[in-house]
């Protein structure tokens, strides 16, 4: 009875640290956005290595204890809390989400995105006073993004021409990543709350949940990628590969560990979907 007692206790302490941890990561998340909206970046800086920290340490807990369901609920909760916060953050951080809004709006009056830069006459139609004050770079950058993120923001914005909406948008796109994720580690055989690796890194919460960078979606295809290949999918690879691509270029970086000898399913795929 004592043997077992002193083996669950680590598991029970070792919850308890990770508890603790989403608590805390959670907890530092709404006055970090008050820094935000406050334009005190310095201390968002400061705020966000501490929360690094913290993670760190919940990374430390789930790669050196065993843990049952109940801690898969707690990483799923926190990482859902803690976006929920960062979601309405002013768009001080970066203004790229405006561009998005304004190419999905662009595209949906009939106008190819790459013609014209925001600020040409020929869009002055299309101005308002929510987004276009808000582009960067407006009177001499045209937009630099590829077809399959123009037409996530035409997607997006045929729902919602909002920051919020395109926000949302990406966080569905985080969890794509994040059930992907889990697919692969069932497939591994590896512990499943092993996802709090991605779930809780600061770096998604506030860029992709507070700051609505497509880099979420570039992501999602990448562990798509990586899901098609270990169950031998390698179209569906090539295919995922090109749209990732097709979003943020560096997407091809695991282009390389995809490439098997005379196998030319995954590149031709990829180059058939590229040309498309």
């Amino acid at each position: 009875m004592e043997e077992g007692t002193a083996g669950r206790a680590p598991a029970r302490g070792a919850f308890i640290g990770l508890a603790a941890a989403g608590a805390a990561l959670a907890a530092l998340c709404p006055p970090m956005l008050g820094l935000l909206v406050a334009a005190r970046y310095e201390s968002f800086v400061f705020a966000a290595l501490v929360q690094s920290a913290i993670y760190a340490f919940a990374v430390w807990l789930v790669l050196r204890h065993r843990f049952d369901r109940r801690a898969l609920l707690v990483i799923f909760l926190v990482a859902v809390v803690a976006r929920a916060v960062a979601l309405p953050a002013p768009a001080t951080l970066s203004t790229d989400v405006s561009r998005y809004v304004w190419d999905g709006r662009v595209q949906a009056a009939g106008i190819n995105p790459y013609r014209y830069v925001p600020a040409d006459e020929h869009l002055k139609s299309l101005r308002d006073q929510a987004i276009y004050p808000n582009i960067n770079r407006a009177e001499y950058a045209p937009t630099i993004y590829p077809p399959v993120a123009q037409m996530i923001f035409l997607g997006v914005t045929r729902l919602s021409e909002t920051l919020t909406a395109m926000r949302l948008a990406m966080i569905g796109f985080e969890i794509v990543t994040v059930l992907a994720l889990l697919a692969l580690l069932r497939h591994d055989r590896a512990p499943l709350e092993r996802v709090l690796i991605y779930a809780w890194h600061p770096l998604p919460i506030w860029e992709f949940a507070g700051t609505g960078h497509v880099d979420a979606a570039a992501i999602a295809f990448m562990t798509l990628v990586m899901l098609a290949v270990v169950r031998d999918r390698r179209v569906l690879a090539g295919l995922a590969l090109a749209a990732g691509v097709l979003v943020k270029p560096f997407a091809l970086i695991i282009a390389p560990v995809l490439w098997r000898r005379w196998d030319w399913r995954v590149p031709a795929a990829f180059a058939a979907a590229l040309v498309a």
